[in-house]
């Protein structure tokens, strides 16, 4: 009896022939669109886009999306970012973004999807992430040391190392006798 795979690879070997030709010829429409060039160019293709997810049953995503406005999913973040845009683009580009949030977000909290990869398409496309928080806290009762004490300690320490300094290009610390010293002879 085969054992089921879990690598991601499988699951793609296992959509039927049928499904994969329906799939391919509805994205074929999206990656012959061209570039978007104006702003109000780039909102209508979004409308669109969103328009062709919900009459062809497609859930919307970044990087279809960005093939939507025919661009790389790098220049759609870039444009996110307001990086080589206008303020308006930038705009447009986090409304979208943000709409493909939460629909994922929906789709997991109602149990549609798994939530672990509900959890990782939001890492991924929504910029969540895990955080640790560290609190530190000083007992006001016991003063480690005093600002005096830091600068003192501070003085010290500049103090022994101008000290332990040799002057630079100065061969006359180091003294003659280092160099009058005669090795033993067998």
């Amino acid at each position: 009896m085969a054992k089921n795979s879990n690598l991601p690879q499988e699951n793609l070997n296992n959509i039927p022939a049928e499904k994969v030709r329906k799939m391919l010829s509805e994205l074929s429409e999206l990656r012959k669109l061209p570039k978007v060039q104006t702003d109000v160019e780039c909102q209508q293709r979004i409308d669109q886009y969103f328009q062709f997810c919900e009459e062809r049953g497609i859930r919307p995503g970044v990087e279809g999306l960005s093939m939507a406005l025919g661009v790389s999913r790098q220049t759609l973040w870039a444009w996110k970012g307001g990086c080589k845009c206008s303020e308006k683009r930038t705009e447009i580009i986090q409304t979208a973004t943000q709409f493909i949030q939460t629909y994922i977000e929906q789709a997991f909290l109602s149990g549609s999807i798994n939530p672990v990869s509900g959890i990782f398409l939001m890492k991924a496309w929504g910029a969540w992430q895990d955080a640790n928080s560290i609190e530190i806290s000083v007992n006001r009762g016991e003063q480690v040391i005093s600002a005096d004490n830091l600068r003192e300690i501070s003085l010290r320490y500049h103090n022994d190392v101008e000290q332990t300094m040799l002057p630079v290009n100065d061969d006359s610390a180091l003294g003659d006798s280092v160099f009058e010293t005669e090795l033993p002879t067998e």
